[in-house]
Parts: structure tokens; C-alpha cells; sequence
């Protein structure tokens, strides 16, 4: 199981990036939400959607099998 967290500020286009706990990219953020433990990131985007619904999106980095691509 690994930490995740969503970013509180929007990214390109108003995504929220969901971040693992060791995500160099991370340290970036200026706000962050703890979305708590998961198997994988899906979990972790479910939790996230239940915060900012439509706007979230995985790491490309760190949660690549969730990472979306840029909003249209």
C-alpha cells in the first residue's frame, strides 16, 4: 500500500494531480490533501474525485496507469 495525496491547486486546465507519498513532484505543491492508503491509484482517484469531482487527474510520474492526459 502506498500514501497518496491530491494537490489542492489546479494544474493545466484545472486538473488536480494525485501524487504518491514519494512523488519528487509533490514537493511541488503548495497545498495537498491526504487521500489516505491504497492498493493503487485508482483507489486514490476515486478518494480524490470525492473532493474535487471531474477534476483530477494521476501523475505521470508517479500514478501513470491513472494519469489522463490534459482536459479537454
Amino acid at each position: 500500500m502506498s500514501e497518496y495525496f491530491v494537490n489542492d491547486k489546479p494544474q493545466r486546465k484545472s486538473s488536480r494531480e494525485v501524487h504518491t507519498a514519494d512523488c519528487k513532484w509533490l514537493l511541488y505543491a503548495e497545498s495537498k490533501t491526504s487521500l489516505g492508503e491504497h492498493d493503487s491509484c485508482e483507489g486514490a482517484m476515486k478518494a480524490a474525485e470525492n473532493i474535487y469531482p471531474g477534476e483530477v487527474d494521476g501523475c505521470f510520474f508517479c500514478c501513470f496507469p491513472c494519469h489522463r492526459g490534459e482536459p479537454k
